[in-house]
């Protein structure tokens, strides 16, 4: 899987502005969740992200998130919070750049 597979599975993934923002508060409250080893709301999050997962779009895509976001699962339960954080991280920050890449388009 390449770069611009996922870079064009995020832009095309998500319908509008608003909807790059909900996908990112989710990942903000996932992430503060972890922060705060809040084992439920993490895995609360977790499984929302999951169900925005579009794998008509891009399935090869949508299959590999889903995976990290079973791995991060995986962590949570295993209160391996820290580890769980960085992964979301990375990809809170690539929805970040989807969206702003898409703002810049218009």
């Amino acid at each position: 899987m390449h770069n611009y597979e996922i870079k064009r599975y995020l832009t095309r993934q998500i319908g509008g502005p608003a909807s790059f923002d909900l996908v990112i508060s989710m990942f903000d409250f996932t992430l503060a969740a972890c922060i705060e080893e809040d084992t439920d709301k993490a895995l609360k999050g977790l499984t929302v992200l999951e169900q925005t997962l579009n794998f008509q779009a891009h399935a090869e895509v949508a299959h590999a998130f889903c995976s990290i976001y079973r791995y991060c699962r995986y962590l949570v339960s295993n209160d391996r919070f820290e580890e769980a954080c960085g992964h979301l991280r990375v990809l809170r920050d690539a929805w970040g750049e989807a969206k702003a890449k898409r703002d810049r388009i218009g």
